[in-house]
């Protein structure tokens, strides 16, 4: 007689199932860090759109060289972008499933989300500012931004934005 024992098919199965479970597990440690890395890009890309648009003096509603801001909003997952001096919102972002936990300067506390957070470019130049005008924020050479998956806490990716403009992904 050829074939398999009853012990034989259930320490297959067994195997088989251990297998199965590592590779749910660390495929959803993956799907988590991916979405925090999506996030990350996103808020990226509009901090670059900002500032490309006001360094090329982009038209807003009509009038050529306004600044352009980025606005982080109290819930700390929606994103506008908004330009001119009447801070006319062209686009609104929602990040999904993650949040910008804390914003800090070099050297600065970590500042609330009482009021939404402000960073503005200015035309022509895209010189940076940042409101709540904090004066630890404003003479900081880097702003800090961490971003934390609503998932799983303990995943975090942390970028840095300097007063030049340049955006550092760590």
């Amino acid at each position: 007689m050829r074939g398999y024992t009853l012990i034989e098919l259930l320490i297959v199965m067994l195997i088989m199932s251990i297998i199965g479970v590592t590779g749910y597990v660390n495929y959803k440690d993956y799907a988590i860090r991916k979405e925090t890395e999506k996030a990350l890009g996103q808020i990226q890309t509009i901090l670059r759109l900002a500032q490309t648009n006001a360094t090329t003096s982009t038209v807003c509603n009509g009038l050529g060289g306004a600044s352009w801001s980025v606005q982080f909003e109290t819930d700390q997952k929606t994103i506008t972008l908004v330009c001119g001096p009447a801070n006319s919102s062209q686009k609104t972002y929602s990040l999904e499933n993650v949040k910008i936990s804390s914003i800090a300067g070099s050297g600065c506390q970590e500042i609330g989300f009482s009021s939404p957070v402000i960073i503005t470019y200015s035309s022509g130049q895209g010189a940076l500012t940042i409101s709540p005008s904090e004066n630890c924020l404003q003479n900081a050479s880097t702003i800090r931004f961490t971003v934390e998956n609503t998932k799983d806490s303990n995943v975090t990716k942390v970028f840095n934005l300097s007063k030049g403009g340049a955006v550092n992904a760590q």
